[in-house]
């Protein structure tokens, strides 16, 4: 049982982290506004996408507390 708590949060922290990861190449890295406009996306729809990344890893992290161990 031990393994599968250490697998677990080795799994979620590296999703997490990931996600963080997209979050500021969302909002910071100019090669995305771009790719974004150039799709045809709103920029605003851009910014929403990385708070929703942001906003998702959070959840992650804190979900295990609600649900019980």
């Amino acid at each position: 049982m031990r393994t599968l708590k250490i697998t677990y949060w080795i799994t979620t922290g590296l999703i997490a982290a990931g996600m963080i990861v997209s979050f500021f190449n969302y909002l910071f890295n100019p090669v995305m506004k771009v790719g974004y406009a150039h799709i045809g996306f709103p920029d605003w729809f851009r910014v929403e996408l990385g708070i929703a990344k942001l906003l998702g890893a959070i959840e992650l992290k804190i979900s295990k507390q609600f649900i019980g161990d």
